[in-house]
């Protein structure tokens, strides 16, 4: 198939003649409209024009919508080796993917710019403090600690304290304790 030809048809053509350049345009949209989409000339629907993915190039700057203009682009944000989709809005970045998901090293992220670090730790009855894999960028919001003989002894978890680095909780000497911290 010939690529697309902006300059048909002209005033001057005749159909008999650019015929075969105007189908070759007419491929060549298809063709083009087709990439990510249902092809437009697909069953009794003619393609309906749904997605069937949506391929980013990595933006060359971070955008800046304005008023109630929103955006999702591709980007490598600062820590991270790939890229990531983003969403922006005049007041907010927000990342929306995370592929640095890390079930062995406790570190999770949740849609929106909310992170999980979750871990476990051995306490020697006057605290032991948990050092995240990697600390939360702003703010450690949330932490509950459960510990592995807890339920059957009676035994209390305290959490002394949280950061952004990392957890303090107190529980029976030798107590094995499993926290979960949600931050952003």
């Amino acid at each position: 198939m010939s690529s697309y030809n902006p300059n048909i048809p002209q005033p001057n053509n005749v159909l008999s003649i650019s015929q075969s350049q105007l189908l070759a345009n007419f491929g060549q949209l298809n063709t083009q409209f087709s990439v990510d989409h249902s092809p437009f000339w697909t069953g009794s629907a003619n393609g309906t024009g749904h997605h069937k993915q949506v391929t980013f190039d990595q933006a060359a700057s971070v955008p800046s919508p304005s008023g109630t203009q929103s955006v999702i682009y591709p980007t490598v944000p600062a820590g991270y080796s790939t890229q990531e989709v983003m969403f922006a809005n005049a007041t907010e970045s927000v990342q929306m993917t995370d592929s640095t998901l890390n079930a062995s090293s406790g570190e999770g992220f949740i849609p929106g710019g909310l992170q999980v670090r979750c871990g476990s730790g051995n306490s020697n009855g006057s605290g032991i403090t948990n050092n995240f894999s990697t600390a939360f960028p702003n703010a450690c919001i949330s932490v509950t600690a459960t510990g592995r003989n807890t339920p059957l002894t009676g035994n209390i978890l305290k959490i002394m304290g949280f950061t952004t680095t990392g957890v303090t909780v107190k529980s029976p000497e030798g107590e094995a304790i499993y926290y979960i911290a949600i931050g952003y």
